[in-house]
């Protein structure tokens, strides 16, 4: 996953090395620090359906708050609300967050 952080910005999937992947959503407003908020199909490219997602980060005494707000419209499949849930809690869960308590992480970000 990757995102350019600047309105007109992508959200893309790479798959691989080749460069292969997705454009699964648009940047359309950046905020450094405080606000980044994307739409497009994401997880049902190909299908009549859009995503608007915002990730809203406030200051908090241990880091860096997180606050994730998905809607979502369109002709959607029926549990679409479980494959939403499984999709960011991948990404959030399984992948962020283990990146962010890495020492890769940490050693890039240096001391507070």
């Amino acid at each position: 996953m990757y995102i350019e952080p600047r309105p007109g910005g992508g959200f893309y999937e790479i798959f691989n090395d080749a460069g292969e992947g997705a454009l699964g959503a648009t940047v359309t407003y950046a905020e450094r620090a405080k606000r980044l908020r994307f739409t497009g199909p994401l997880v049902l490219s190909g299908k009549v359906a859009d995503f608007a997602v915002t990730y809203d980060l406030a200051p908090d005494p241990d880091g860096t708050r997180f606050h994730l707000t998905v809607n979502i419209a369109g002709q959607l499949p029926d549990g679409v609300e479980k494959i939403v849930d499984s999709v960011w809690h991948h990404m959030l869960v399984e992948q962020l967050k283990p990146y962010l308590e890495s020492q890769e992480y940490k050693q890039r970000k240096g001391p507070r």
